[in-house]
């Protein structure tokens, strides 16, 4: 619910934005807002949204649940990651309601980057920000910073082995003409079960490295 009492209708491909109530913490009462209409006319993403991160120029780098056309993208992945770059990048932060309008691109190429047409989805990424390299994900921009995250069911990619619950993170090395990431030299970011010599080791949601 929302202060003024009606309810917000979210599909699974929708976003939403909690505006905390006052300043303590932790969070318990929020002022919802639509953040993202995926299946609005313009932007007819129909399967469920994973891993997204905001960057720095508000552009949202996610996962699709599903194989999709897309319009400006021919098709995107489960295993791919995904760019929107919204017309109107404030509109839902000062009234203007959820994105339901931009344009897509792709942001990693999800079967070159793991060598494999098996590839893993992505279940949790999160970009990391250089100071220099995010002012390009954009449209067309290269793709050059790190992501770190975590792969369902884990794998071994580039002689980096990892479960379902740890973190790598992937270095580009190599990006195709229209910007996206097409290699990456990989290393182990968090090994979850060894943490306090006992850890976790359930699969991994969601994840935001500190700015």
């Amino acid at each position: 619910d929302i202060p003024s009492g009606e309810c917000l209708l979210v599909n699974d491909e929708d976003l939403i934005m909690c505006r905390p109530l006052d300043a303590s913490l932790p969070i318990t009462q929020c002022d919802w807002e639509p953040f993202f209409d995926g299946d609005a006319t313009d932007i007819g993403l129909t399967s469920q949204m994973f891993a997204v991160d905001i960057v720095p120029n508000g552009n949202l780098v996610f996962r699709s649940g599903g194989d999709r056309t897309l319009p400006d993208l021919s098709q995107i992945k489960r295993r791919d990651i995904g760019l929107f770059v919204p017309d109107d990048v404030l509109g839902p932060y000062f009234g203007g309601g959820a994105y339901d309008d931009g344009t897509f691109k792709l942001y990693l190429d999800g079967d070159a980057t793991q060598a494999s047409s098996n590839a893993a989805p992505w279940d949790a990424l999160d970009v990391v920000e250089d100071g220099t390299c995010e002012a390009d994900i954009t449209l067309p921009g290269q793709h050059t910073c790190s992501t770190v995250g975590s792969l369902a069911g884990g794998n071994t990619l580039g002689g980096v082995g990892f479960k379902d619950e740890d973190m790598i993170r992937c270095i580009p090395t190599s990006n195709s003409s229209g910007g996206s990431i097409t290699g990456c030299a990989y290393s182990l970011f968090l090994e979850a079960s060894h943490i306090n010599g006992r850890g976790f080791t359930g699969d991994l949601f969601g994840v935001g490295l500190p700015r």
